[in-house]
């Protein structure tokens, strides 16, 4: 490499139509855990922007309010998080279902297997399996 390096992810952000819908499904789906000392306001003092800490990830979620953006990308896959195994997997199908959240139930994947769902504005989440030994000792099935 002839570059610096990235360190790693600073946050990750999805736009949304409705802050507090939102908000309130990331904390039912996710265990989101609002942090209203982030709040991102504009020059009118219209809050356009919050920040979210999620159980399992070492950075923050930004949900971004964009009434004409977030139809725009409808379908997008913005982000797939991983989990352990199928176990897990299997541990979130239910809770989605608690939720009443429509998911795909557990697919074969490329290298291992998935659930899909969306968010109220129709961002396609994934949660994928880890590879066991890692990305680089891991085949992609066709």
């Amino acid at each position: 490499m002839n570059g610096p390096e990235v360190s790693g992810i600073h946050h990750i952000q999805f736009l949304v139509t409705d802050l507090a819908e939102s908000l309130a499904w990331f904390s039912t789906v996710f265990g989101a855990r609002y942090q209203p000392e982030f709040d991102h306001h504009d020059a009118d003092n219209r809050r356009y922007a919050v920040i979210m800490r999620m159980p399992g990830l070492a950075f923050p979620v930004q949900l971004r309010e964009s009434t004409t953006m977030a139809p725009v990308i409808a379908g997008y896959e913005p982000v797939t998080f991983g989990v352990t195994d199928r176990a897990a997997l299997e541990r979130w199908a239910t809770h989605l279902d608690e939720c009443g959240v429509r998911h795909s139930g557990i697919k074969k994947a490329r290298i291992g297997e998935a659930v899909d769902f969306t968010s109220p504005d129709g961002t396609r989440l994934r949660l994928y399996t880890l590879p066991v030994r890692g990305y680089d000792d891991t085949e992609f099935v066709e």
